[in-house]
């Protein structure tokens, strides 16, 4: 986990039951996430994203800075960014002190809406990791590709100076 607040992005496929939706939701509260918003980008397109969308923007509202990590379970850099550079302690430590907001957006099955975020961010795929400072009127950090603990730590706190 992070080791700060998290927002897990629960995404509804056809065929998906509320009961199976409300069984994943438990465990990700149980787990340890603040929160779950439900996703429907694989029927709705980007409709469907507006939840995650609302999710991030409240917590910038509340002058949170948030981290979103575009994955996949498919996507080996994500895999290794995450292991190297994302789950690992001194980053969940400063997301912690520093009251970072974190959410994972999942492309395991290609939902529309993350394809059109990545498409605006100007990438064809994950990984991608954007960090959105506290101060709302500065841009986020997309981050790249291939991560390195150094790169993911500059960029959380360089978020919040």
């Amino acid at each position: 986990g992070f080791g700060a607040p998290l927002v897990v992005a629960l995404n509804r496929f056809p065929g998906d039951t509320d009961d199976e939706l409300k069984v994943v939701r438990e465990i990700a509260l149980e787990a340890g996430a603040d929160d779950t918003a439900e996703i429907t980008g694989f029927t709705d397109g980007g409709e469907g994203g507006i939840a995650l969308a609302e999710a991030v923007a409240k917590a910038r509202e509340a002058g949170q800075p948030v981290l979103v990590d575009f994955t996949a379970k498919w996507c080996a850099t994500c895999i290794w960014n995450k292991k190297t550079s994302i789950d690992i302690e001194s980053v969940g430590a400063v997301m912690a002190d520093k009251n970072f907001k974190a959410f994972r957006a999942d492309y395991t099955r290609r939902p529309d809406y993350i394809t059109e975020e990545l498409r605006d961010r100007g990438r064809a795929g994950v990984p991608l990791v954007l960090v959105f400072p506290a101060d709302k009127t500065r841009e986020p950090e997309m981050l790249p590709e291939l991560l390195t603990a150094d790169t993911v730590l500059n960029a959380l706190n360089g978020a919040v100076d």
